[in-house]
C-alpha cells in the first residue's frame, strides 16, 4: 500500500464521502472519496496518495511520470495545462489531463485534475516528499466538482496535533496555496505514514 510520507489533515467537502480504497478497488491509494451525487454513468472520486522520491525529480519530471503511466493504461491521454506554485522541490504542480478509457466494452472520455504538493526533506538527503491529489470525473462532472477539488487540495495541511516519529518541519512541508482556495468544512480527516 502506498503511504503518505508526512501525516496529513484536510476536510471533505459537502457531497463527498469516503469510502475504504480496498473495498473499492483501489489498493494502492492511502484516501479515497466518492461524489455520490455524480454518478450519471460514472462516479467522480479524489483520490490521495504520497511517497519519498530520492532520485532528485521535480514537479514536472512527476507530471510527466504520471502522465506516461496513465498512457499504459488508457486508449487515449490529452495534457492540458499545468499550473505550479512555489519552487520545483517545495511546491505544488496542478496538470489537467483528458482520457479516454475502455469500461467494459465502451469508451468513456473522463478528465484529470491532479497536484502534486512537494517538499524537500531538510536533512540535506535529497529526499522529496511528494503528497499527489487527484480529481476524475467525466468532463461534464469537472466542471460541477472543481471548485470541490480546490477547496480540497486548498485545505490540506500537516497534521501537527499527533506524535511524531520525526521532529516536526518549522514550516508546513508545502507552501499554502492561493486565498481563492479555502477549505471544505464537513467532515476533518487525518492520514499519517
Amino acid at each position: 500500500m502506498t503511504m503518505l510520507p508526512v501525516p496529513i489533515e484536510f476536510t471533505l467537502p459537502d457531497g463527498w464521502r469516503s469510502v475504504p480504497p480496498a473495498r473499492a478497488g483501489a489498493p494502492d491509494v492511502e484516501f479515497l472519496a466518492v461524489h455520490p451525487g455524480s454518478s450519471a454513468g460514472f462516479t467522480a472520486t479524489i483520490a490521495v496518495t504520497g511517497r519519498v522520491r530520492e532520485d532528485g525529480a521535480g514537479l514536472d519530471e512527476l507530471a510527466d511520470e504520471s502522465t506516461r503511466r496513465l498512457a499504459e493504461q488508457a486508449v487515449a491521454v490529452k495534457i492540458g495545462r499545468r499550473e505550479r506554485a512555489g519552487d520545483e522541490t517545495s511546491g505544488s504542480l496542478t496538470q489537467a489531463l483528458g482520457l479516454r478509457v475502455r469500461t467494459g466494452g465502451e469508451l468513456t472520455d473522463l478528465a484529470q485534475l491532479r497536484t502534486f504538493l512537494t517538499v524537500a526533506e531538510r536533512t540535506g538527503s535529497g529526499r522529496l516528499l511528494v503528497v499527489d491529489v487527484v480529481l476524475t470525473a467525466t468532463p461534464a462532472q469537472l466542471a460541477q466538482l472543481i471548485a470541490d477539488f480546490h477547496a480540497f487540495v486548498g485545505g490540506i495541511r500537516p497534521d501537527l496535533s499527533r506524535p511524531r516519529r520525526r521532529p516536526a518541519p518549522s514550516r508546513p512541508p508545502w507552501p499554502r496555496l492561493p486565498p481563492h482556495s479555502p477549505p471544505g468544512r464537513p467532515g476533518r480527516h487525518r492520514r499519517e505514514p
